[in-house]
């Protein structure tokens, strides 16, 4: 009996890392969603921020 609950053991195992890793995946994607849609900002020689295309088309 213990084979089978070793076997069982291992399959948990394999199913909660394989749901970490999509976990973790999902998580970059969003994050590099947000960070992507985001308008990029530049410095002008004055420091101030100056928007960049995307928010000065709006």
């Amino acid at each position: 009996m213990l084979g089978r609950e070793r076997a069982q053991s291992e399959v948990l195992g394999t199913v909660l890392l394989l749901g970490l890793t999509v976990a973790v995946v999902g998580t970059t994607v969003a994050l590099g969603g947000a960070a992507r849609s985001r308008p990029v900002s530049t410095n002008d020689p004055h420091g101030e921020v100056v928007a960049g295309r995307a928010e000065q088309q709006r």
